[in-house]
């Protein structure tokens, strides 16, 4: 991340995401009932074309996440369209 952005996000309290990279999600999660088996967390991907971070059950699973943590957090966040 260069310079700039670290300002930024710093002075702004902001996050700033890059194309490119896999994010983790933990705040307002749950812990996955399985740790032997999941990561905790929810993973994400940044799309600079529509500025959002983007996650899915196939994504979260890829990464070694657990998919009911990533329903439950859909839910919480009401982005129930995405969580069925």
């Amino acid at each position: 991340m260069s310079k700039f952005k670290n300002i930024i996000r710093k002075l702004f309290n902001f996050e700033v995401y890059e194309e490119g990279y896999t994010y983790i999600i933990l705040k307002d999660t749950e812990y996955t009932k399985y740790p032997n088996k999941y990561s905790e967390g929810v993973f994400a991907w940044y799309q600079s074309e529509n500025d959002s971070l983007n996650m899915s059950e196939n994504f979260q699973i890829l990464n070694g996440g657990d998919p009911i943590v990533l329903k439950k957090y859909l839910l919480k966040q009401k982005r129930i369209d995405e969580a069925i």
